[in-house]
């Protein structure tokens, strides 16, 4: 539960940086994260995942969140301050082995964190250092560069997906920090 929590509240308080005071933020984070595990207690299933994920649901909108006023009442930060700063119709699913988000009640659900995700990550990731090192060896210490097309295909995509796709593994990144830090 503490790695799926870190990554909601991490994603949450992201947007409130650069907008509040960083001092506020954290002491907001620091009562949200307290929140949210109060709040799972006795409602976390990792043998069943979406049992309870609506329960879990972190929302801004109507009504107010009772987590995000919780938070916002111990930080001192008006929760006003917090949701003028969130984006409106933002839905955080903290599950077992899951962190997904939806900004608006029409818009894609996009995963910040998959336990399945980030253990075919580090595994993909030692097996590529596998076989550089193997290739380094081979080739005199020079792994070939990727396939043309690869390179070219990621530049035509749109700016704003590849803005997007920044973001997701900037949290990824962070996301595999805290799970090592957990280890």
């Amino acid at each position: 539960m503490h790695i799926e929590v870190q990554v909601a509240l991490n994603f949450v308080i992201s947007y409130l940086y650069n907008k509040l005071p960083r001092r506020r933020v954290n002491i907001f984070g620091e009562e949200l994260e307290k929140a949210l595990k109060d709040k799972f207690q006795g409602h976390w299933y990792p043998e069943k995942p979406f049992r309870g994920s609506a329960f879990r649901c972190l929302k801004t909108g109507s009504p107010v969140d009772r987590v995000l006023e919780r938070a916002a009442r111990e930080s001192g930060v008006p929760v006003e301050d917090v949701l003028e700063n969130l984006p409106r119709e933002l839905a955080v699913w903290v599950d077992p082995g899951e962190v997904s988000y939806r900004i608006g009640e029409k818009g894609l659900v996009k995963v910040l964190y998959s336990e399945k995700a980030a253990a075919a990550a580090a595994a993909a990731a030692a097996a590529a250092a596998a076989v550089g090192t193997a290739q380094g060896l081979v080739s005199g210490g020079m792994a070939p560069p990727p396939p043309q097309d690869q390179c070219t295909q990621r530049h035509q995509r749109p700016d704003d997906l590849m803005q997007e796709d920044r973001e997701v593994n900037q949290f990824r990144f962070s996301i595999l920090l805290l799970k090592h830090a957990f280890i």
